[in-house]
């Protein structure tokens, strides 16, 4: 009876310590599917912000894209600011020339005139003289009749 008894005894003892790791293996279950809701959770809240991030590059996208765009008719335009202030520019510059050469050439008719004037002058000088010496002329030959 006593072998018995101790086999009950183990008996007992083995039955609750596999009610106890059936009990562990239950607990370990449950934590283990609050685990995977959890797990599954962060994933969906994963796979939403991917998805926001794919749509915030896409936009990212669109506006490096506009920008580009821009930029390149910006270019465009600057160029054709570009050449026509070196057409202006190049304007300036005949214009420039064009002054210049008829300032040199004013200069020429002025040198000219001041010339003309002195050489005038010398004329009526020269007349003056010649008028004197025939009123001279005159005088003597007057002098000559009488």
């Amino acid at each position: 009876a006593q072998e018995v008894r101790k086999l009950a005894e183990e008996s007992s003892k083995s039955a609750k310590s596999v009610f106890h790791m059936v009990h562990n293996i239950e607990n370990s279950i449950k934590m283990a599917q609050k685990n995977i809701q959890i797990n599954e959770e962060i994933a969906r809240r994963q796979t939403e912000s991917i998805e926001a991030t794919e749509k915030i590059f896409g936009k990212m996208v669109e506006s490096i894209q506009f920008i580009t765009e821009r930029m390149s008719e910006f270019t465009g335009e600057s160029q054709k600011m570009l050449n026509a202030a070196q057409f202006i520019t190049g304007t300036m510059e005949n214009i420039s020339a064009i002054t210049q050469q008829s300032a040199a050439g004013t200069e020429q008719v002025s040198t000219s005139m001041v010339q003309q004037t002195r050489s005038v002058k010398a004329v009526v000088i020269q007349s003056e003289q010649m008028l004197r010496m025939v009123t001279q002329l005159q005088r003597t030959i007057q002098i000559f009749k009488l």
